[in-house]
């Protein structure tokens, strides 16, 4: 006997249609400045009253509920429930048991029927001759649907202009934006929040020609600097609302009480049946659908309207929404409603180089989308939009308040998509001379650095130059060891410091240092050794076969170091062997740094010039040099600069040197996000004295 499935459709048919039931919140957590917006939303079908979101709204939403309430306000928009909607795309749903069973005698269907929407069904019509699994007779219903997996606002077929917000939707989703397919999902951002570097590379030891000339080569051991790509940020930003207001660390519930457990249920109402996906409330599983990771209908829906896309059939329901994703699907969401344009001029941000490539247009769509009273549907926080960090229900439910406010607002800003500051960001990179952090093996330690430090503490040294404290990565010439080592080389200076003196560089916002010079050795190889491993917890170390990659504000920046006392083919090899290894390796800048000339030379040499020159032809972006311990010319070749010698900094090899002046050498790129390359470069040297006294040296450079 064929089961019956007429009471199932029936339910099905009721769980389908959308409801108007007033929101009861008893029990919900979240941040004291959303809850009247969050009620509003509920209160004018923002958000539907039927979604059960749990109780703490202020964790991360995943993408299988905001692509629920992404469709759930274009039904509520265009009074279409989901049952129009699942037929005007002629999803097919899988055919569920009635609940209860059917007593017995009652005409049954075959156990392989299915439920299918919008088309031609084989299972039996109610009596009253109605079956209510099709759409009435007024529904909208397209057999030429498409489904089209790029990131982008579906066209409904309407004029680029903006309408009243009640085009019925069409099934025929197209797109004017970016024309690439790509995931939702967009790679960890390489910039920490503070601006500085967030990570670094460290090259493996394999650059042919590492350890030129007898210097330290494979032999020393590899100290790992931070792992490529591995965000540092100075300090954790706290959750904001879309306005950029900082969230208290717990939710406030909205009831005013402290209860954190879900309201009690009533025990008279019916449970959800055994079969369907969680997210939609009871409805049957599509039974073929866009992902082979959820069968959920509302997910199907959205992938139908262009809300969502996925990567390899995937579409990770669960998965927590990053403000990127949210961006594009709300974009996509006011496309589908009619409104594709902004109606202001984008927001500025200074992290906009960390916003993926695809979610540019979204996000400057949603923060120059705003609703009637000028809020945009997303905003950002402390100047920053923080494209990978997770969306909040509460967050999301203000956007989408702020969605439905916005389908009144009709001007358009013009030119909106070519707001300048998301294409191309500045890098401002910053360079110091030869630092000794210690005193030679038989200097006295009276007026030595030794001394200065324990007097004055490891914040002193550098906090005269501004210029490291307000750039995007600092860089210096580490000349000496850090060690605890009594064994010396036997040459007239010796250097050495504390290990804690690595401190200074950190506390000097000092990012990356090169090793590369005639005073690493000082302290024979455990030295060496001693001050890479003490070194490497507070910055990235270049020098020799140590190639480290560092990423800024998204650019990643590959440093070589050499010591350069000839220009011969070792040379040669070394230079071409690194910049192909750090090519290799992603380096899109590359930055050499030569200890190179003769000491208290004013002019560099044709040595000098001819390594400079060959770096540069090689294809690297910058050379500074060292060694000379006074300043020499900078000269620009082929529209790269060469700043030949620095001079002195911090410099406790001599505690009152006859020539107290050095320079500051800042580099500024502006590099283009979407080509990769740099499209203009300048730079300063600015002169500073190595003494804030003129008598002897007391390690605080100063400008002169």
């Amino acid at each position: 006997m064929k089961k019956r499935i007429c009471a199932a459709i029936v339910l099905t048919s009721m769980l389908l249609g959308v409801q108007a039931s007033a929101w009861d919140n008893p029990g919900i957590h979240m941040s004291a400045w959303a809850v009247n917006e969050v009620q509003s939303a509920y209160d004018n079908g923002a958000v539907s009253a039927d979604f059960n979101l749990g109780t703490d709204y202020t964790r991360p939403i995943t993408r299988g509920e905001l692509a629920r309430l992404t469709v759930d306000l274009i039904a509520h928009e265009q009074q279409l429930t989901i049952d129009d909607l699942v037929a005007q795309f002629g999803i097919a749903l899988q055919a569920v048991p009635l609940t209860p069973a059917q007593p017995e005698g009652e005409e049954q269907t075959e156990s392989g029927s299915e439920i299918e929407t919008g088309g031609s069904t084989d299972s039996t019509v109610p009596s009253d001759g109605v079956d209510p699994s099709k759409p009435d007779d007024d529904t909208p219903t397209d057999d030429t649907t498409s489904v089209d997996a790029d990131d982008s606002t579906p066209n409904l077929g309407t004029e680029p202009s903006q309408t009243d917000g009640n085009t019925p939707v069409s099934n025929t989703a197209s797109s004017d934006a970016d024309d690439n397919t790509h995931t939702d999902s967009a790679e960890k951002p390489d910039a920490a929040a503070n601006g500085k570097p967030s990570g670094t590379d460290a090259a493996p030891d394999e650059t042919d020609g590492a350890g030129v000339n007898g210097n330290p080569g494979t032999s020393a051991p590899d100290s790992a600097a931070p792992d490529d790509d591995t965000d540092t940020p100075s300090d954790m930003e706290q959750p904001t609302d879309n306005e950029g207001n900082a969230e208290p660390e717990t939710g406030t519930p909205i009831d005013g009480t402290d209860d954190e457990t879900a309201p009690p249920t009533d025990e008279s109402e019916p449970e959800l049946p055994a079969w369907g996906d969680p997210l939609d409330g009871g409805l049957p599983f599509v039974q073929s659908g866009s992902f082979s990771d959820t069968q959920s209908v509302y997910v199907e829906l959205a992938a139908r309207l262009g809300i969502v896309n996925g990567a390899d059939s995937l579409f990770r329901p669960n998965d927590p929404v990053t403000r990127a994703e949210a961006a594009a699907m709300m974009q996509r969401c006011m496309g589908v409603l009619g409104f594709t344009e902004a109606n202001q001029q984008p927001m500025q941000f200074t992290d906009n180089y960390a916003i993926p490539r695809w979610a540019v247009e979204s996000v400057k769509y949603i923060s120059g989308r705003t609703d009637t009273s000028g809020q945009a549907i997303m905003g950002g926080a402390n100047g920053k939009f923080s494209p990978q960090d997770p969306y909040t229900i509460e967050q999301a439910i203000l956007s989408l308040l702020r969605m439905q406010s916005s389908l009144a607002v009709t001007d358009i800003a013009e030119g909106w998509r070519d707001a300048p500051g998301y294409n191309s960001v500045t890098l401002l990179l910053t360079f110091g001379g030869d630092c000794t952090l210690g005193r030679g093996h038989n200097f006295a330690y009276s007026g030595s650095l030794d001394e200065m430090y324990d007097r004055k503490g490891p914040s002193y040294f550098f906090s005269g130059i501004p210029e490291f404290f307000n750039d995007d990565l600092t860089m210096v010439n580490f000349e000496g060891t850090l060690t605890n080592s009594t064994s010396y080389a036997n040459k007239t200076f010796a250097f050495k410091g504390r290990p804690a003196y690595a401190q200074i560089l950190d506390e000097g916002s000092i990012d990356v240092v090169t090793v590369a010079n005639n005073h690493s050795m000082d302290y024979l190889q455990r030295g060496f050794d001693d001050t890479i491993r003490y070194l490497s917890p507070y910055v990235a170390v270049s020098g020799y076969e140590r190639m480290p990659i560092v990423t800024v504000k998204g650019v990643r920046i590959g440093f070589a170091s050499n010591v350069g006392w000839s220009y011969d083919a070792a040379q040669r090899t070394f230079i071409t062997n690194a910049i192909k290894n750090l090519r290799a390796r992603g380096a899109e800048l590359i930055v050499f740094n030569y200890h190179w000339g003769v000491e208290r030379a004013y002019q560099s040499n044709s040595t000098q010039r001819a390594i400079a020159h060959y770096c540069i032809d090689q294809g690297a972006d910058l050379v500074i040099g060292h060694h000379p311990h006074v300043v020499q010319e900078v000269e620009t070749y082929k529209g790269k600069q060469i700043a030949y010698s620095l001079g002195n900094l911090v410099f406790g090899g001599n505690n009152n040197p006859s020539d107290k002046n050095c320079l500051i050498f800042r580099q500024n790129y502006t590099f283009d996000l979407d080509t990769r390359k740099v499209t203009s470069a300048s730079y300063k040297a600015i002169p500073y004295k190595v003494s804030s006294v003129s008598w002897r040296n007391d390690y605080h450079p100063v400008k002169a």
